[in-house]
Parts: structure tokens; sequence; C-alpha cells
């Protein structure tokens, strides 16, 4: 077993989450009228955090 891993992972996964909120806070400032189409989004299992299957959205 490797020792130690349980910090990595920790930092590992809070750099992830930190990085899609940049990009979820990029996105919104660039395109202002973004917006999602559907609020019932399809979800797979992660390692870490559930992942977005797909993400539909308009550009009004």
């Amino acid at each position: 077993p490797r020792y130690g891993r349980f910090i990595d992972d920790l930092l590992g996964a809070t750099l992830a989450r930190v990085e899609g909120q940049e990009v979820f806070r990029a996105l919104a400032e660039r395109y202002p009228n973004l917006e999602l189409k559907n609020l019932e989004m399809e979800y797979r299992e992660g390692i870490v955090f559930r992942l977005i299957v797909e993400m539909l959205t308009s550009l009004n």
C-alpha cells in the first residue's frame, strides 16, 4: 500500500473543485446570456466527484 496518498487525493480534489468553479465563473462573465437548458443533468460516478455527462446550454 502507498502511505500518505490520502493527502494527495484531498489536494487534487480541492484543486479540481476550484478549477471547476473558475471555469463556470469565466463562462458566466464572458457569456452573460448563458443559460442551462436542462437542470436535470445526467451524472456519472467518478473516483472523487460526480461527473456531468452532458450539460445543455443556450446563448440567448
